[in-house]
């Protein structure tokens, strides 16, 4: 087992229903539908234990608020500056959900902060996002 959720709308999360992406040094990301702020899920990186180690480490990248988004049960899909992109279930301007991005440091514009959320309304937000890429 590499990470054991609270199951009790802990701090980190819980009902981690969508499936997991991974980077390219064996990071895995993920959502949990629940937990996190007032319950709204959260968006969370797995990182691989260190050489001679066994432990893997959890850091919670967000907490849904609510009004940004609520239940997010699709999973995630990364560009290839390590942006998230996913949806949420609820939440958002009339409560339909949300498509969010979720921006790592390192490639944010000037002036926003680390791991910063932007959401937009969506209507069919519990489908899967797909990007065209050209």
């Amino acid at each position: 087992m590499l990470h054991s959720f609270s199951f009790t709308g802990g701090s980190d999360g819980g009902a981690p229903v969508a499936g997991l992406i991974a980077d390219t040094s064996g990071a895995l990301y993920g959502t949990t539908s629940e937990g996190g702020i007032g319950n709204n899920g959260t968006v969370f990186k797995l990182t691989p234990p260190a050489k001679g180690q066994t432990t893997w480490t959890e850091t919670v990248l967000y907490r849904f608020t609510g009004s940004d988004g609520s239940g997010p049960v699709a999973g995630l899909i990364a560009d290839n500056l390590g942006a998230l992109f996913g949806t949420t279930l609820n939440g958002g301007i009339s409560n339909n959900g949300t498509v969010f991005k979720l921006t790592p440091p390192g490639v944010r514009p000037v002036g926003q902060r680390p791991c910063s959320i932007d959401s937009a309304r969506s209507q069919a937000a519990a489908t899967a996002m797909r990007l065209g890429l050209a």
